[in-house]
């Protein structure tokens, strides 16, 4: 599984102690789990007021584990590997495209750094945001896209489609180009425009509907500032 690779989040349960009663003391920290990639401990008031805020984005870089209605299952082991290149052949779109295919307009771009990595996934919880290789093993829709982000000008990124239908889909700036996630600075937005909220959106809210020729949309990228993530006013 590939550290910070936003194509395979999940929370990992990382929570601000609650202090008892308004009295300033905290309940002892569990102690930490083998692999667990946060520490338990104490956070003054400030520190809470952060961490609340930033929670929901802290889900975007965690590494991959069980959700809570998988917990306890082990992690499926297929034969074909991961990698940065599965499904761009399928998602590659032709000279002249007729579709079915997405063109996606980028909005809210913070500068023209990096690439741009563009993912369509079934659109059902199950496997949205599933890893590519498990999806693409077991003959389910994933296709890829990522492109140098243009000097100038709002980027427009085209994906094709299995067929017409509805997908969900997801758009990382990839600012670094390092293929993964960066909190601090990399931006992220989905199909359907969902508010960042305090979990990763539902399938149902990066919903998009492909019909039987190019759908042209918008996807707007949020970018961590100030205590939480969301669109930067006055974006490319």
């Amino acid at each position: 599984m590939r550290i910070g690779d936003i194509s395979a989040v999940e929370w990992q349960g990382l929570r601000p102690h609650r202090r008892n009663g308004g009295k300033g003391t905290a309940p002892a920290a569990a102690p930490a789990a083998a692999g667990s990639t946060f520490r338990a401990r104490q956070f003054c008031p400030i520190e809470s007021a952060v961490m609340i805020a930033i929670a929901p984005l802290l889900l975007l870089t965690a590494a991959a584990a069980p959700s809570a209605a998988h917990a306890g299952t082990p992690k499926e082991v297929v034969p074909l590997p991961s990698s940065p290149e599965l499904g761009k052949a399928e998602g590659r779109c032709r000279a002249n495209e007729n579709g079915p295919a997405f063109i996606v307009s980028v909005v809210g771009l913070k500068d023209h750094a990096g690439h741009l990595k563009l993912e369509v996934y079934p659109s059902n919880d199950a496997d949205w945001l599933q890893d590519d290789n498990i999806l693409l093993y077991h003959g389910k829709t994933f296709r890829r896209v990522e492109e140098a982000v243009p000097q100038s000008g709002t980027p427009e990124l085209c994906i094709r489609v299995p067929g017409p239908g509805t997908y969900s889909l997801m758009l990382l700036h990839d600012r670094n180009g390092n293929h993964k996630f960066d909190l601090s600075q990399d931006g992220v937005g989905f199909g359907g425009n969902p508010h960042m909220g305090w979990s990763k959106p539902k399938a149902a809210a990066a919903r998009v509907v492909a019909g039987p020729g190019v759908t042209r949309i918008n996807i707007v990228l949020n970018y961590f500032h100030g205590l939480g993530m969301s669109p930067i006013r006055g974006g490319n």
